[in-house]
């Protein structure tokens, strides 16, 4: 059995594309969950016609009370789900007609696979596919149909795999918890870090998804400063120390739990607690304690060249905190 999560906010321009690929799929999941989060367009209305009128058996709209937040959102509604294999679905996607199938096919042919993310193209606003943008940060996009796993360790201090490519084993969430994590992390870093964990995660080399890159994704911001900004990056910071207390207190149930994981993880908790320091209080010994931990950075973006740009990060938000 599949079920299909679709967390929605103020998605109206395009949430309708992204329910007809689900419905179009070739493999068609059992259960379509589509959570709402408080839209103050018509993204309700629109969901609500294209369910009635597709007669869409099996498929729900749920109003969430409160506004949750992405990463609640998703967490609690997978918890909601039945099937064997769940699917994350973001509102402005669209979904190639095999995604489903190809992706169900990988994790039943393998009983060590506990969560599969598929290959991408970058589309536009317009739907047009175009090439993918730098700041998008890491993207597959091969198309050969290998299946290539991921080590546990390359999750610590990584968010890398999109949430809206993933399908995953039901027995992943006897292991996760409804964290809130913002930022540099989410909800499907603990997913797919728990799949890794659990057995193995792997991507599957096939170009299953146009990912929508346009004005309004909350991935291609602007960056800002100030107080406000530098407090945001702060709360980001400590909800990556959450997520990696989380799977460090927890150690014991992961399979693929190693020691040499286990100091990774204290030691970039540790590293992380720098940042908060510096960031929250300033000063020289603090500024310092980040400069000699700067091959820590690395851990975010995997290049030196990242890490410096990180690091200077920190630096201006620190020095600009008065400017808003």
């Amino acid at each position: 059995m599949v079920s299909v999560i679709i967390a929605t906010y103020n998605g109206e321009k395009y949430i309708e594309a992204q329910l007809r690929s689900v419905l179009s799929q070739s493999l068609s999941p059992e259960e379509v969950f589509i959570f709402d989060d408080g839209s103050t367009d018509s993204t309700v209305e629109v969901v609500s016609r294209f369910i009635e009128e597709n007669g869409c058996d099996g498929w729900k709209l749920y109003l969430n009370e409160e506004n949750k937040g992405y990463c609640r959102n998703f967490l609690e509604g997978a918890l909601q789900a039945s099937g064997d294999y769940i699917f994350l679905c973001d509102q402005d996607d669209v979904w190639c007609p095999d995604k489903i199938k190809e992706t169900a096919n990988a994790l039943q042919n393998d009983e060590s696979l506990f969560a599969v993310c598929c290959a991408a193209e970058a589309i536009d606003g317009d739907g047009n596919v175009i090439e993918t943008p730098q700041n998008i940060g890491v993207f597959f996009d091969e198309e050969d149909g290998s299946i290539s796993p991921f080590s546990p360790a390359q999750f610590v201090g990584r968010s890398f795999i999109r949430g809206c490519s993933v399908g995953f084993k039901r027995e992943v969430l006897g292991f996760v918890t409804p964290l809130e994590l913002k930022g540099l992390l989410s909800h499907d870093w603990l997913i797919t870090f728990t799949a890794a964990l659990l057995g193995k995660c792997a991507v599957l080399n096939r170009r299953l998804l146009k990912y929508r890159c346009h004005g309004e994704n909350t991935s291609f911001g602007e960056r800002s400063f100030g107080t406000k900004a530098l407090n945001k990056r702060i709360e980001a910071i400590e909800c990556s120390v959450e997520g990696h207390s989380f799977v460090l207190e927890n150690c014991d149930v992961y399979p693929n739990m190693t020691e040499d994981l286990k100091r990774k993880l204290k030691s970039h908790i540790l590293f992380e607690q720098k940042r908060i320091a510096f960031l929250k209080n300033g000063g020289v010994i603090n500024l310092l304690n980040c400069f000699f931990a700067l091959p820590c950075y690395k851990c975010y973006y995997g290049t030196f060249k990242g890490a410096v740009r990180v690091f200077l990060g920190d630096v201006s938000y620190r020095n600009k905190r008065k400017k808003g």
